[in-house]
């Protein structure tokens, strides 16, 4: 087996994308294995790593394949009765075949008693795989979720994000280095995946949330959220960006990485740099910047003022800004608490009570008008 770092053990920084991704998966998979009427539309669930390698590192630590087996193994063992009758598809696909073998075996010795999952092992080049999958992904009834754990920057564009979340039911998990989006910055079909963007001149430690937004205005879907989270190991950062049409994926994804770091929801280092971190002041009042809540409580006051929004309206501008429910009602909160803001019911009479916004429902029940921003911080 040719060296690499699943040849010696995981280091922090991929420990930390491997439990993200623990955690989405960990929220994910209930939604669509746990009998409800609100999923009675799913009879098939997969799950695609096609980056995936042989499994764990040198020390045993597991790697994504084996995540996946372990969260759905360990969901069918505590959730017997509320579980659907539906098959769960799990496909691997790595071009080292030795890796595959590896992977196999890892597999067969974990397996779950249940017996529900089948698996699917590949050893072909990316593109086509995905061509050869794609079908399985558009099948009426299916959910998908993509993990895609590149090593390079190449294989993952905006056009081939968009095929992948029109595919049904399909959240989408990928994994880009900063180094190697500015090694590639300037080659020619690099800059046709972004036309216009000039990702060479953004700041190092922004850069997948620049990036984040430049595949959120090439996909041109306008239904489709996106979401970044950036990790630092050593001097090079790293990034996962996040990629949904449906809500309640981008509000599970939005939550995890706001429980793993509270001021940005977006990194494990200060991102903003240290006069943005936390709510401490700086030396010199001329070095304070907004925090990124900062910068959202504005917004978020002046998107109410122009248009008295509904709950519904404020949820969906909370999640494409990066906030979910939780942290957007926090804000909404402050503001009422403020004066800034009042809620009134769409159509009954009474006044709802204060605290409660209903971003979650699935319907328009309350309206939240402004009042003013003078002396807004």
């Amino acid at each position: 087996m040719r060296t690499s770092f699943h040849n010696k053990p995981f280091d922090e920084g991929t420990k930390i994308k491997l439990e993200i991704f623990r955690r989405y998966l960990r929220e994910w998979i209930p939604v669509f294995l746990t009998v409800s009427p609100d999923t009675s539309w799913c009879t098939q669930v997969n799950i695609f790593d096609l980056f995936c390698g042989p499994g764990k590192d040198l020390e045993g630590t597991p790697g994504s394949p084996l995540i996946i087996q372990e969260e759905i193994k360990s969901y069918c063992q505590k959730n017997r009765s509320l579980k659907k009758d539906i098959v769960v598809k799990l496909f691997f696909n790595d071009r080292q075949g030795e890796y595959i073998e590896v992977l196999k075996k890892e597999i067969e010795n974990n397996r779950c008693p249940e017996a529900c999952c089948k698996f699917s092992y590949h050893t072909v080049e990316f593109g086509l795989v995905v061509e050869e999958l794609l079908p399985v992904m558009e099948k009426s009834g299916s959910a998908n979720l993509l993990l895609l754990d590149q090593f390079g920057v190449k294989n993952i564009s905006p056009e081939l994000v968009t095929k992948l979340l029109r595919a049904g039911a399909s959240d989408v998990l990928f994994f880009i280095s900063s180094s190697a989006i500015r090694r590639f910055a300037e080659e020619s079909a690099f800059k046709e995946m972004f036309p216009g963007k000039d990702i060479k001149s953004v700041e190092y430690d922004v850069i997948h949330r620049y990036l984040t937004g430049c595949f959120r205005d090439t996909a041109q879907l306008p239904d489709a959220y996106f979401a970044p989270f950036s990790i630092k190991k050593g001097s090079n950062i790293y990034g996962l960006i996040f990629a949904t049409r449906h809500e309640l994926g981008i509000e599970k994804f939005l939550r995890v990485c706001w429980d793993l770091d509270s001021a940005t929801g977006e990194a494990n280092y200060n991102i903003d740099g240290d006069v943005a971190w936390g709510n401490q002041p700086a030396l010199f009042s001329e070095m304070n910047v907004p925090t990124k809540k900062q910068v959202f409580r504005k917004e978020l006051l002046e998107h109410i003022i122009q248009y008295s929004p509904t709950n519904r309206n404020v949820y969906r501008f909370g999640l494409r800004e990066g906030f979910p429910s939780r942290e957007c009602a926090a804000t909404l909160k402050e503001l009422q608490n403020d004066g800034k803001i009042k809620t009134e019911f769409l159509n009954k009479h009474g006044m709802p009570r204060k605290g409660t916004f209903y971003l979650k429902k699935k319907k328009d029940i309350i309206r939240i008008v402004g009042r003013s921003t003078n002396g807004d911080q």
